[in-house]
């Protein structure tokens, strides 16, 4: 399955995790071991990651010590080095979501533009941009949910300094 294609129309699902970072990867990885089978992970960019994989910027690596760098369900005991490089844990990253089976989960490209809950219905919306291959114009696709969990990073936003 391709993760990052458009899925059209409205998709109705239990849970919906914004954010595909070691935030999303876990709620999804524990969702999952607790029997929610229909939920959806959505980030804005074309690849998992969140932080790992928007920071490549020449020597970007871990400020934690690597061994505590790891899910407690898939522990890493093999880091090239006591404070990782970005490469290394982005690739831990993408290890993590296909041993757990998450990679049918996830729609890469799904940019959250507005979500708001039906005290009606109890359900969720969310209504995402998603860039199509090749094309200029962004398609809308909604999906509901029962619940959403929110897993947006912080560390993705550079704050450069003004050098004069």
């Amino acid at each position: 399955m391709d993760s990052s294609a458009p899925r059209s129309g409205c998709k109705t699902v239990d849970v919906l995790v914004i954010g595909a970072g070691f935030g999303g990867i876990c709620a999804a990885k524990y969702l999952k071991d607790a029997g929610f089978s229909d939920l959806l992970i959505v980030d804005k960019n074309p690849e998992l990651g969140g932080t790992w994989y928007e920071n490549t910027y020449p020597g970007a690596a871990c400020d934690v010590t690597s061994v505590l760098y790891s899910f407690s369900f898939f522990t890493n005991f093999s880091w090239s080095s006591f404070f990782p490089p970005q490469k290394e844990i982005h690739t831990y990253q993408r290890e993590t979501v296909d041993k757990f089976g998450l990679r049918p989960l996830l729609r890469l490209g799904h940019t959250v533009k507005e979500i708001e809950f039906n005290e009606e219905t109890a359900m969720w919306t969310a209504r995402c941009e998603v860039a199509s291959a090749g094309k200029e114009e962004k398609e809308t696709v909604t999906i509901k949910s029962r619940f959403v969990i929110s897993c947006v990073g912080q560390l993705n936003k550079p704050m450069t300094p003004q050098i004069e």
